[in-house]
């Protein structure tokens, strides 16, 4: 039952004149919420609203005994009458509004229920406008209604749909505010404020609009809250929002595309629909809008999917533009990370390289010594498969030999991207050798001290240079062989290092002078040997490479090599049996024994003699 007070008479003499309200007669403002006419109360609630314009009123309201009915009646009126009055509703929730801009009023609203009663107000004017609509829309249909008392009902219903738009925006602004405690969003949650918001994104008004996208964008980050809007279909909503071309929507359109793109779900739904994707491709283009597309572009790249799609669209131009004319030294990060995943795809990476564009990139990373665009660079040569744009690359040969020499000036990180890009071109290595005085540059940079990374890149690149015939003579008459024997010893643990090695190994190996050493060098074969029981498939597979190429030219290591990867062999075969036998024994039957004959534990050799269970063949 609404609670009644006595009628106190109090009557304003004119209602438009504001300079007449003074705190000394805010009780009786609080009385007027107690008349029976909503003109009383709602100049009760205006005059309450007015007087909180000044912050010292703000906090004696809530301090002062004698006022501290004044926020329970607000909220006891605002719960009871927001059905009734909506500029009632609008003087209430202004109220409200106010306080909650300040986090340390937020107590004395949260103990009025005020969140909840917000939430009963959204949900009561969704009703409201869905209702409504569906009303206006049989009249529309209806011939027994001539088309004044359509016009004059559609008037009713804008003008409704107005004050709604006042009244939903204030009420998600007092959500939003009080969110900014966790405990309190998370309450909000499991009453589902985001299907709420979301079924509201289709309100034309831009003020509600902004603050529905503000409230979404502050959920986003969260998991759970991904997950409803993406089954609510939030990306249909927010794609529909970029049609009001308004600068404000825009930018939140793309924050929140951009929080929810983290979600593989969610890019998966946007790359899917090509229309959608071309759609933000297209928005690329405007300036104000490319930093949260730049990012969200990256987000979506990360599926493979994506890059097709993008030579569909002018976004590759536009990226080498960016590139091109980037106002730092160093490109930007996001930029960067964009385009290196763009040319992950060959049909991108030849684009890009076309026209002489490549060249410009090239110019520009040598000048500025841009690490990460020299990385661009790199990946454009490597997934490129154009012979002109492979060309260009030769050109600038000796300019990156001009940098890895003077190296002191260089950051490791754009040393290591040179050395790369070195590693996969082909030229007359020989001939460099000598003019760059190369040699000396591996015997420096192989070295176990050497930061891994970089040591990884010399590596790398040398054995490009050692596929070269003509550098064997060169190679062989220095310590690099040594050096890569050294440091294999010391870094064992790191797999990028020991497989470059092998390989580095292995492409010395058909030369007669480099073969010569390595073949000599018992104790790195023999490390090269033990690699074989490495868990590391690759280094697995280039170490047998590798000692195929020594068993072929050098007879006195064939038996010791087929002798021990027999004993590798066997011993995995024999690893699997006893895995085997272990199960069945918790069975109740062992199969083979349980003495295990066959196998002779010191050697780790199987017994053929006694107990031959395979017919092996040597390899």
């Amino acid at each position: 039952m609404k609670s009644q007070r006595p009628k106190t008479g109090f009557k304003q003499k004119n209602l438009n004149d504001l300079n007449l309200i003074t705190y000394e007669n805010i009780n009786k403002y609080v009385d007027m919420l107690y008349e029976e006419k909503y003109e009383d109360k709602i100049v009760g609630a205006r005059n309450i609203l007015y007087l909180i314009r000044s912050p010292s009123n703000m906090i004696d309201i809530i301090q002062n005994e004698e006022n501290s009915t004044v926020l329970g009646t607000l909220a006891r009126t605002l719960r009871d009458e927001q059905k009734k009055s909506m500029e009632l509703t609008l003087y209430l929730l202004a109220f409200f509004e106010t306080y909650s801009y300040y986090y340390q009023l937020h107590p004395y609203i949260l103990n009025l229920s005020i969140g909840e009663i917000c939430l009963g107000i959204i949900d009561y004017n969704i009703m409201k406008y869905e209702y409504r609509k569906d009303e206006i829309i049989r009249w529309s249909t209806d011939e027994s209604k001539s088309n004044k008392e359509y016009i004059n009902e559609l008037e009713k219903f804008l003008f409704v749909v107005r004050k709604q738009d006042r009244i939903l925006k204030m009420a998600f602004l007092i959500l939003m505010h009080l969110a900014e405690d966790p405990k309190i969003e998370y309450k909000m949650v499991k009453k589902d404020i985001v299907k709420y918001i979301i079924k509201n994104l289709n309100r034309p008004n831009i003020n509600v609009l902004s603050n529905l996208l503000l409230f979404l964008k502050k959920l986003s980050i969260f998991q759970v809250n991904k997950d409803t809007m993406i089954k609510e279909g939030i990306l249909d909503k927010l794609m529909v929002l970029f049609d009001y071309q308004h600068p404000l929507i825009w930018m939140l359109n793309t924050q929140i595309l951009f929080n929810l793109s983290f979600d593989h779900t969610f890019r998966m739904k946007i790359i899917e629909n090509e229309e959608y994707f071309l759609k933000l491709t297209e928005y690329f283009k405007l300036a104000e809008f490319r930093s949260n597309l730049l990012r969200l572009l990256y987000n979506l790249s990360l599926e493979s999917k994506s890059l097709p799609l993008f030579q569909k669209s002018e976004c590759l131009y536009i990226v080498f533009e960016l590139l091109d004319k980037f106002p730092e030294k160093i490109i930007g990060s996001e930029l960067a990370a964009l385009t290196t995943n763009l040319v992950t795809y060959p049909e991108n990476a030849k684009k890009l390289g076309q026209g002489g564009r490549v060249k410009v990139l090239i110019e520009r990373a040598l000048k500025n010594s841009d690490f990460e665009l020299i990385k661009i660079v790199k990946n454009i040569i490597k997934y490129s498969d154009d012979s002109d744009i492979n060309e260009i690359y030769d050109n600038y040969v000796d300019n990156y030999f001009l940098k890895i020499i003077n190296s002191k000036q260089e950051t490791n990180e754009f040393l290591i991207e040179t050395l790369d890009i070195l590693s996969y071109i082909e030229t007359d290595w020989s001939e460099k050798l000598q003019k760059f005085g190369l040699i000396k540059f591996f015997e420096k940079n192989l070295n176990s001290t050497t930061y891994d990374d970089l040591l990884i890149a010399v590596i790398s690149f040398f054995g490009n240079v050692a596929s070269d015939k003509d550098c064997a003579e060169a190679i062989a008459n220095s310590n690099i062989i040594n050096l890569l024997h050294s440091i294999i010893l010391k870094k064992n643990d790191n797999y990028s290092i020991v497989f470059g090695i092998i390989f580095d190994l292995y492409q010395l190996l058909p030369m007669k002078e480099t073969r010569k050493l390595i073949i000599e060098n018992i104790e790195l074969i023999h490390l090269v040997l033990s690699c074989l029981k490495c868990e590391n498939s690759e280094i697995t597979f280039v170490s047998l490479r590798f000692l195929e190429i020594v068993q072929l030219y050098d007879n006195k290591w064939s038996e010791t090599i087929k002798r021990k990867k027999f004993k590798i062999y066997n011993s995995k075969i024999i690893n699997s049996i006893k895995i085997i036998q272990n199960q069945l024994s918790k069975m109740g039957s062992l199969g083979f024994g349980e003495k295990g004959e066959y196998y002779d534990e010191e050697d780790g050799e199987m017994d053929l003699d006694d107990g031959n269970l395979y017919n092996y063949q040597y390899y």
